[in-house]
């Protein structure tokens, strides 16, 4: 568990690094979906990651973990500061994001678990800790919901409020892997349950957000976070699969409605990226990191960790089209976190160039 420690030690490092040299700098509440993006990547890779070297496998874990750590110190100084709600909850819709840690801790334990089995138990009680993450999160984001048929927020709904599914089913998967009997293992079914309905309630308020408001354009008010549309569709046939939950036939069933929702919202957004284009040039059209785009990394890994899940479940041109996804798949995910990292570490380097005053934003 050296790894643990030497990953919350040089979390520990860089936070006061980060308060005495970027005085302004603060971690958005979405910024764990850096770690959701590269743990889902970590997990499905990590057999291979560990016959070609263990050290690259290490280093990932090592990485994921210390990051994990920075986001949690940071976030609890903010209640230490009473700059919590301010930080986190007070601009419209950012309590969703706060999904964000739910699933990141999930990703990570289920990392931390495929290294150091020895430590189940260890991980057992964070996991119970994340429920209660868990429960408090959506008592605060369902209270926020209910805002939305009574003030402009409803009209601003994206793909943001799906973190309330996608939250769920990481528990749900996170916990297929610590509790396999005992109270938790037997409401399984109960807590899935409720993610999807949660999904298909959503689905229908973002339908009518797009379909039936007139008033918006896709390149400015189609947002990077709906793609978790398709994201939470395969989050949750990857949950049902890992819990037992659904039998294969539904899962292949969601797995080719994860693949016509994947299809139809990037789509969308290649028709978005042309447009911005067009509009601002390479640059500023898709050259601009946001923390949101780290949305992107991790609903292409789900739909690839999903798919893997399903081998042997298909046949004829499903099942061309699933092993072309497995084989293509890893290097499509890989590429797309690799430039995701290059576009923040050029914001990184910019705003630094320019002024010390501003924190960056990750």
């Amino acid at each position: 568990m050296m790894l643990v420690g030497g990953s919350l030690l040089s979390a520990i490092i860089l936070f006061i690094i980060q308060k005495r040299m970027f005085v302004h700098y603060q971690v958005q509440t979405a910024s764990a979906a850096f770690i959701m993006a590269m743990g889902i990547l970590l997990n499905e890779l990590f057999d291979r990651l560990e016959a070609v070297s263990p050290v690259i496998s290490t280093a990932g874990c090592f990485i994921l973990t210390a990051s994990w750590f920075y986001i949690a110190i940071a976030v609890l100084s903010t209640v230490r500061n009473r700059k919590f709600y301010r930080s986190h909850m007070e601009a419209p819709l950012n309590i969703f994001a706060a999904g964000t840690w739910i699933a990141s801790t999930s990703v990570v334990l289920m990392a931390l678990h495929h290294r150091f089995p020895l430590y189940t138990k260890a991980f057992e009680v964070m996991q119970l800790l994340n429920w209660l993450l868990l429960i408090f999160y959506l008592a605060a984001a369902i209270f926020y919901m209910k805002n939305f048929r009574v003030n402009r927020f409803y009209t601003e709904a994206h793909g943001i409020i799906l973190l309330m599914t996608v939250s769920i089913q990481s528990v749900v998967i996170a916990n297929s892997a610590f509790f396999q009997e005992g109270w938790i293992h037997s409401i399984q079914s109960v807590l899935y349950l409720s993610g999807t309905v949660l999904y298909l309630i959503i689905f229908v308020l973002l339908l009518n957000r797009y379909v039936r408001l007139k008033n918006w354009t896709i390149t400015e008010d189609w947002k990077n976070t709906n793609c978790i549309i398709h994201g939470a569709v395969s989050i949750t046939g990857a949950a049902g699969i890992l819990s037992g939950t659904i039998t294969m036939k539904w899962a292949a069933a969601l797995w080719v409605a994860a693949g016509l929702l994947f299809t139809a919202v990037e789509i969308i957004e290649c028709i978005r990226a042309v447009k911005r284009v067009k509009r601002y040039g390479w640059g500023k059209g898709l050259g601009v990191y946001h923390v949101s785009q780290w949305a992107r990394n991790f609903t292409f890994g789900m739909f690839l960790f999903f798919t893997m899940k399903l081998n042997g479940q298909l046949d004829g041109f499903l099942l061309i089209i699933h092993d072309l996804i497995v084989e293509v798949g890893p290097w499509v995910v890989g590429a797309l976190f690799l430039i995701e990292c290059l576009l923040f570490v050029n914001q990184a380097i910019e705003q630094y160039s320019k002024t010390s005053d501003k924190g960056l934003s990750v």
